[in-house]
Order: structure tokens, then C-alpha cells, then sequence
């Protein structure tokens, strides 16, 4: 007999197949599991730097509106700006209220909330006054939307009740998605009197809208996309005029005629009584993006 053993059965086991594939199942649950923690850990520190930024600008001197749709039921979503001193501002009176058969539907991050619009009878309505700096004419409106569909939609129509029961335009231009989900402007409740050419809204994916007046300026229209896409036009040379007192009210997500209903989901809004320049918009698309 070999003294080294070489003469002896092989008592090394080998895995079968059926073994390995249930090692690489298993490998490949807990890889997965290891990436949906690490998302979801990701997201939540993205929404806290977001909370954490909003804190601090809704003590702007200059915010008016800012809704966040943290309540995520009920018809009403409430207003947190807090630090604009206007004679007879109050806040509550900001409050937004889902009209029709607007929904609650999953924001930009899986813990937050947005809103869900479909139909003509679908809307966010925020009652308003003085919501235009007086002394400037200047204002810029902010809002994340994810359009489901291409279509003519409304996104913003503003009214002014120039007497008791009697509603005309309000102080901002009504904000609008042509058929190719094209950003424009719209004078009237019948007719788009600018377009931004390069100003498309995919399908599917958050964009964050900003309407911006500058009164040297005139009125430009900003697109920020989620992947890192922005585009600016200045969409028309001629700035609205200061606002009339009186009672007025906007419709998010509505056209009250000017398109069709919008059909998606709106996450944040808010309305400052200034026009922010390119950087401090870049700013708030960067700490909001999903």
C-alpha cells in the first residue's frame, strides 16, 4: 500500500448544481434587499436636505405660498410660508384645497406625497391678494410636475373678481402645456400667445416649472429635468402689470378653458413676491431632485 495515501477514495465533496443555484438565489435576495436599503436610505437623506432647505426659505421675507403636501389626505394642504410681512397677509388664507376628484398619489421620494389630477373637474385652488410685489410687478412661481400624458394641459390660471361674482385674469400670465407638452404662456382663456420651443415636458418623469417676471426683463420660463437637463427662454419682452385689490384665486393644475385638464401628478409649490435669478433657481432644483 502507498505509504502517501494516493491509493485512498477522494473524500473531497463537490457542491451540485442544484446547491449552486439556490447559493446564488439566495446571494442575489440579499443583494437586492442590500440595494433597495441603501435607495431607500439615500432618498430619505435627500428628502431631509430638501425639509431642511424649505425650513428656511419659508421664512423668506418674500415667500408667500409654499404647499409641500405633506398631509397626504383630506381636501386641504396647508400653506408654511411664514416670514412675509404684507398688511393683511395671513397665512392660513394661502391654504390650497383639492377640488373635483383630485387624489393623493406617490410624490418624488417614496415616503413623500403629491397630487394626483385626471379630469376638467380636477384642480388645487389657493385663494390670494397681493401675491405681486406692488412696488416691483415682480414674482416667480415654482412647481414639480410629472405629466402622464402629452397633451394640451393647464398647469396655472389665476382670476381677479373685478366685482361680486364676476372673475377675469389674475396678475400672473395662465402657465400651460401645448400638445407636445411645450411650456407656454397664454393671454386670454382661448389663445397661446408664447411658446418656449425648447421647453418640453417628458412623459413619466419630474420636471420642476419656474415662471419668472423680471420687470427689465420681461417674462422667462425655466425646465429642469431629472437628469440634470435645464433649459430658459425669455417668453415674452413685456412684463404684466402691478395687480388691483380685490379678491383673486388660482387654479394649479387647471385651465378653466385655455386646455385640456392636466393629467399627472403635482409635488410642491410655492410663489415668491421677487424674481430669483438663475442661481438661486438652479439651487432649489438641486436640493429638490429626486
Amino acid at each position: 500500500m502507498d505509504a502517501g495515501g494516493s491509493g485512498s477514495p477522494s473524500c473531497v465533496r463537490r457542491f451540485t448544481i442544484v446547491e449552486m443555484i439556490v447559493v446564488t438565489a439566495v446571494i442575489m435576495v440579499l443583494m437586492s434587499m442590500l440595494v433597495a436599503a441603501v435607495s431607500k436610505t439615500r432618498e430619505k437623506a435627500k428628502m431631509g436636505r430638501w425639509e431642511g432647505y424649505m425650513r428656511n426659505e419659508r421664512v423668506s421675507e418674500q415667500q408667500i405660498l409654499q404647499l409641500m403636501f405633506m398631509e397626504g389626505n383630506g381636501t386641504l394642504t396647508e400653506n408654511l410660508a411664514q416670514g412675509i410681512d404684507v398688511e393683511g397677509y395671513e397665512r392660513n388664507k394661502y391654504d390650497g384645497y383639492l377640488g373635483g376628484t383630485t387624489t393623493w398619489d406617490k410624490g418624488r421620494w417614496f415616503r413623500k406625497k403629491g397630487i394626483r389630477m385626471m379630469n376638467g373637474m380636477d384642480s388645487l385652488e389657493v385663494a390670494y391678494q397681493n401675491i405681486v410685489d406692488k412696488d416691483s410687478g415682480e414674482f416667480t412661481i415654482i412647481l414639480w410636475v410629472y405629466p402622464r400624458v402629452m397633451q394640451s394641459q393647464g398647469l396655472v390660471n389665476t382670476q381677479r373678481e373685478s366685482s361680486p361674482g364676476v372673475w377675469e385674469d389674475g396678475d400672473y400670465p395662465n402657465l400651460l402645456l401645448n400638445a407636445t407638452n411645450t411650456l407656454g404662456i397664454a393671454q386670454d382663456e382661448v389663445s397661446i400667445f408664447a411658446a418656449a420651443s425648447e421647453l418640453t415636458l417628458p412623459t413619466e418623469k419630474w420636471s420642476m416649472v419656474a415662471l419668472v417676471q423680471r420687470v427689465d426683463e420681461g417674462v422667462y420660463l425655466y425646465r429642469f429635468g431629472e437628469g440634470g437637463e435645464k433649459g430658459k427662454e425669455l417668453i415674452s419682452a413685456m412684463p404684466f402689470g402691478n395687480p388691483a385689490d380685490g379678491r383673486g384665486r388660482t387654479f394649479f393644475g387647471n385651465s378653466d378653458g385655455l386646455s385640456g385638464a392636466f393629467d399627472g401628478v403635482i409635488d410642491e409649490l410655492v410663489i415668491y413676491r421677487r424674481a430669483l435669478n438663475d442661481t438661486a433657481l438652479e439651487g432649489h432644483f438641486k436640493m429638490g431632485q429626486p
